[in-house]
C-alpha cells in the first residue's frame, strides 16, 4: 500500500488529481447507465437480436477506425501545440471530409454485402456519422484539460440515452429503434461540446472566418499521418476482430452469447481510459525523452495500468457466474466460461493502452503498426484454430493471447 501511494505521489500532482476525479466521476456515471442500458436491452432483445445488434455496431466501428486514428493524432498534436484553436478549426474540416467519404462507402458496401435487414440497420448507424466531426471539440477539451465539462456532458448524455432505451423496452419497440438510439449515442457528446464551445465568441468568430480544407487537402493530411492512422486502425480491429471473425462461421445466437461476455469484460476498461485521458498532457512532456528520470516515470505509470488490469481480471473471474446470472438472466448463462476466458485479456489491454500514449509522444507509429499487425494476424488465426477446439472460449483465449503478446513486445521494445 505504501509503495502504491508513493508511486501515485510521484506520478501525479494536484491538478491531475482534480482532472482524474472529474473523469472518474463522469465515467462511473457513464459506465453505470451504459451498462444498465446493455442489461435492459440484452434481456429484452435476447441472444439472437443481441448478436445482430453487436454485428452492426462492429461494422460501423470498423470504418470509424480511421476517425479514431485521427482523433488520437489530434489529441497529442493539440496537447503540444501553441495554436490550439487554429488546429481545432483545421481538424474539424478534415474530419468532416473523412466522415462524408466513410458514410458513402460504408452504406454502399452494406447494401452490396449484407442482408437487406442488416444493411438497413447499418445505414441508420452511418447516417449521423457526419456529426462525428463535432467530436473534434472533445479532443480539444481533453488537450486543454477541461475535465469538468467533458464529465458533465458525458454523464448527462448517458442518462438521457438510458431513458430512451427504457422507453423502447416499455413500448416493445423493434430492434431497428435500438439501432437508432445507438446511432445517437455515437455523436451526442461531441455535438453538445460543439454547441458549448461555439457559444464562445472567439471560437465562433474563428470558425466563421476560417476556410475549411478542401477534400484534396484532407487527402494530403490523411497521407501525412498515415502511420498514426494505421496504428490506431489496427488496434481498433484487434479490439473487435474476434467478433467479426466469429460472424463468418457462427450464428447470431452464438454471437449474442459472446457479445454478452465481452460487454461485461469491457466495462472496467473505462478505468484505463480515465487514466489515459487524465494523463495525456502530463505524459506528453516526458514520454518522448530518453533520460533516466523520464524512463522511471514511464515505468511508474505502467505500474498503475498493470496492477489495475490484473486486479480487475481476477475479480471478474471470481464473480463471473453471479454477474451473468444477475445482469443478463439464465438465457445467457453459457456466457460464464467465455467471460472468464476473456477476462485474461484485460491486463494486456491496460498495458497496451499505456503504450499508446508513449508511442504517441515518441511518434514511433511504424513500430506500433508492425506490432499491431502481427497481433491482428495472430488473433484471426487463433480464432479459427481455437474456436473449433474450445467453442466460444477459444475466441476469448485468442484475444487474450493477442493482447498479452502486444503488451510484452511493447514493454521490451520501449524499455
Amino acid at each position: 500500500m505504501r509503495n502504491t501511494t508513493y508511486y501515485l505521489h510521484k506520478i501525479i500532482d494536484s491538478t491531475i488529481v482534480q482532472q482524474l476525479s472529474w473523469y472518474t466521476s463522469g465515467q462511473i456515471i457513464v459506465q453505470l447507465f451504459s451498462f444498465l442500458g446493455v442489461i435492459v436491452t440484452s434481456r429484452y432483445l435476447g441472444p439472437t437480436n443481441v448478436g445482430l445488434y453487436s454485428f452492426v455496431q462492429n461494422y460501423l466501428a470498423t470504418f470509424m477506425t480511421i476517425i479514431v486514428g485521427m482523433d488520437f493524432y489530434f489529441t497529442w498534436k493539440v496537447a503540444k501545440s501553441d495554436r490550439k484553436i487554429q488546429d481545432l478549426t483545421e481538424y474539424f474540416g478534415h474530419k468532416l471530409n473523412v466522415a462524408f467519404l466513410l458514410t458513402i462507402i460504408g452504406i454502399a458496401l452494406a447494401w452490396i454485402l449484407l442482408p437487406k435487414d442488416v444493411a438497413l440497420m447499418a445505414t441508420i448507424m452511418f447516417v449521423p456519422l457526419l456529426l462525428t466531426s463535432c467530436t473534434a471539440f472533445f479532443q480539444y477539451a481533453v488537450a486543454t484539460n477541461n475535465a469538468r465539462i467533458i464529465a458533465t456532458l458525458q454523464a448527462l448524455s448517458s442518462i438521457f440515452l438510458f431513458i430512451l432505451k427504457m422507453i423502447l423496452v416499455a413500448t416493445k419497440a423493434s430492434l431497428v429503434w435500438f439501432v437508432v438510439v445507438n446511432a445517437t449515442d455515437i455523436v451526442l457528446v461531441g455535438t453538445l461540446l460543439a454547441a458549448v464551445y461555439l457559444s464562445k465568441e472567439n471560437i465562433r468568430l474563428l470558425f466563421k472566418q476560417t476556410a475549411f480544407p478542401s477534400l484534396w487537402k484532407t487527402v494530403h493530411f490523411v497521407y501525412a499521418i498515415r502511420m498514426s492512422l494505421l496504428a490506431i486502425a489496427l488496434w481498433q480491429l484487434i479490439l473487435r476482430v474476434d467478433q467479426l471473425v466469429l460472424a463468418t462461421f457462427s450464428n447470431a445466437y452464438a454471437l449474442g452469447i459472446y457479445a454478452a461476455a465481452v460487454k461485461i469484460a469491457e466495462v472496467p476498461n473505462f478505468l484505463a481510459g480515465v487514466l489515459y485521458t487524465a494523463l495525456v498532457t502530463h505524459i506528453a512532456f516526458f514520454a518522448g525523452k530518453e533520460d533516466d528520470l523520464s524512463k522511471r516515470k514511464v515505468r511508474r505509470v505502467l505500474f498503475l495500468y498493470a496492477i489495475g488490469g490484473v486486479m480487475i481480471a481476477f475479480i471478474i473471474i471470481l464473480i463471473a457466474p453471479v454477474a451473468i446470472s444477475f445482469l443478463y438472466g439464465q438465457k445467457f448463462i453459457s456466457a460464464v466460461p467465455v467471460l472468464r476466458a476473456y477476462a485474461l485479456s484485460i491486463p494486456g489491454m491496460f498495458v497496451t493502452l499505456h503504450y499508446f500514449g508513449i508511442y504517441g509522444a515518441k511518434d514511433r507509429h511504424f513500430f506500433q503498426s508492425t506490432i499491431f499487425a502481427l497481433a491482428l494476424l495472430l488473433n484471426i488465426a487463433l480464432v479459427y484454430i481455437l474456436t473449433p477446439l474450445f467453442g466460444l472460449m477459444g475466441a476469448s483465449y485468442a484475444t487474450a493471447i493477442s493482447y498479452t503478446l502486444v503488451a510484452v513486445i511493447f514493454y521490451f521494445h520501449v524499455r
